[in-house]
């Protein structure tokens, strides 16, 4: 039994799972018993928690003392806890991913106040490739933890780098990247424009997005693998209605305080990471961006300077989309207002 473990474990992989915790007492129990129910398990749990003031430290504890003493051999699932101080969600998930070394098969990203469902590992240990940078995300249900009101996400459109550009369709609770992955990630940070690795990324998975994107693939799985649990502390809704969703982009549109700035910025940052760290690190050739990646990158960047008459013609002919055609022409339209 032990030697079918082990080989099944050497045919796909361990997966270090990285979690970042601060102040979730009130969420991680259901989380930790979902991760330690999970159907396929090699997994590590490399925990780092960002300053926690409640009971997060105290019950991340008790769970390791649980999986310490879990005796199955060739199974036991190991976890690394890393109490630190408050240093932000993208830094504090980025440790992470240096932390855990690279013995791993694959990287699972997982936040706090989520469940996860039981296949979910399995399902991205089945489909993950080895030679290439490759990401795996999939599909939640959507829960509100109030009324229980429970739907599915709505599938991503046009996921690649002409979105990951503008948009992040790819959800980091589901994500998990492999090793290939991990390297371009972890090699984009070794640097950094004003000394600062971290400048000017927006979230964590919205970055591993674009250098999938850029890199290598991405796989969506259509089955939904987590219960993606919304509360007053959550930053986005569980659903809004199309007309809900349109009033609120004009509204922001109207009163000026909506920018683009963000993501201009955060694509600067991403072209002097490939120009000026990937392009001189021979052992990373695989991590190269693509003649046409590269020039949707630079057309991008050059709205931000471009005549009245030229962002005329983006609105009309932009090779860059979000997920539906409302975002997009709004979009364009806070490129011709010059909203950076």
């Amino acid at each position: 039994m032990i030697q079918a473990e082990t080989q099944a474990e050497g045919r796909s992989g361990r997966i270090a799972v990285l979690l970042s915790t601060c102040n979730g007492a009130g969420y991680l129990v259901p989380l930790l018993e979902s991760i330690q129910g999970q159907s396929w398990p090699y997994w590590d749990l490399w925990v780092r928690d960002d300053g926690s003031t409640d009971g997060t430290v105290e019950i991340l504890e008790e769970f390791a003392g649980r999986l310490a003493q879990n005796k199955q051999t060739g199974t036991c699932n190991r976890m690394h806890v890393i109490r630190g101080e408050n240093i932000g969600i993208v830094r504090s998930f980025f440790h992470l991913l240096g932390q855990a070394g690279n013995e791993y098969a694959g990287y699972a990203f997982c936040d706090q106040d989520d469940v996860w469902l039981a296949s979910k590992l399995e399902r991205a240990a089945g489909v993950l490739e080895r030679e290439v940078p490759f990401l795996y995300h999939g599909r939640q249900w959507l829960v509100d933890q109030k009324s229980g009101e429970k739907i599915l996400s709505p599938p991503p459109k046009h996921t690649g780098f002409s979105n990951a550009l503008i948009q992040n369709q790819v959800v980091g609770c589901t994500m998990v990247i492999n090793p290939s992955l991990r390297e371009c990630v972890l090699e984009t940070l070794r640097t950094g424009i004003d000394n600062d690795p971290f400048s000017g990324i927006i979230m964590h998975d919205w970055w591993c997005y674009l250098v999938a994107s850029a890199t290598g693939h991405i796989h969506y799985d259509p089955e939904p693998v987590i219960l993606f649990r919304r509360h007053e502390e959550s930053t986005t809704p569980v659903a809004a209605s199309s007309f809900r969703v349109i009033r609120k982009r004009l509204s922001a549109l109207r009163k000026r305080d909506w920018s683009v700035g963000h993501i201009m910025h955060q694509a600067k940052v991403l072209h002097w990471y490939f120009t000026h760290v990937i392009i001189r690190a021979d052992s990373y050739s695989h991590c190269r961006l693509s003649d046409y990646d590269r020039q949707l990158l630079i057309s991008l960047l050059n709205l931000q300077s471009a005549s009245f008459f030229r962002r005329i013609g983006y609105l009309f002919a932009g090779e860059h989309v979000r997920l539906g055609k409302i975002d997009t022409i709004v979009f364009r339209l806070l490129v011709l207002f010059r909203r950076f």
